[in-house]
């Protein structure tokens, strides 16, 4: 789906964010089929510093979450709340440090654990 939806569009970069292994290779295989600039978002390549023990566990979704904390607010700490099939939170310094976080369960499994 998502290579037909890139099919009608003109796109010149892209930047990716996946914590699907499997469906990367067909992305990047398609991005460079169509010669489109692209970039696989990995925190070793971000101006970020990941102040924790193991930062290569961290997923790809918070690391773009706090990425885009540090652009959106540059001047401020932020805490950055991400509601889907879990819930994290992130607190990301304004110089660039990710510093921790927290996972807790989705909603949807919280309402069933509640039923």
């Amino acid at each position: 789906q998502l290579i037909q939806f890139l099919g009608k569009k003109p796109i010149s970069n892209v930047l990716v964010s996946s914590v699907n292994a499997k469906a990367e290779k067909s992305i990047k295989d398609h991005l460079e089929q169509k010669n489109i600039r692209h970039h696989f978002l990995d925190y070793k390549t971000l101006k970020m510093i990941f102040d924790v023990d193991e930062p290569e566990q961290l997923g790809a979704d918070r690391i773009a979450n706090s990425y885009g904390a540090l652009a959106r607010f540059p001047l401020n700490d932020s805490i950055v709340v991400d509601i889907g099939t879990a819930i994290t939170l992130d607190f990301v310094a304004k110089e660039g440090r990710y510093l921790g976080g927290m996972i807790y369960l989705g909603s949807d499994l919280c309402a069933k654990a509640l039923a």
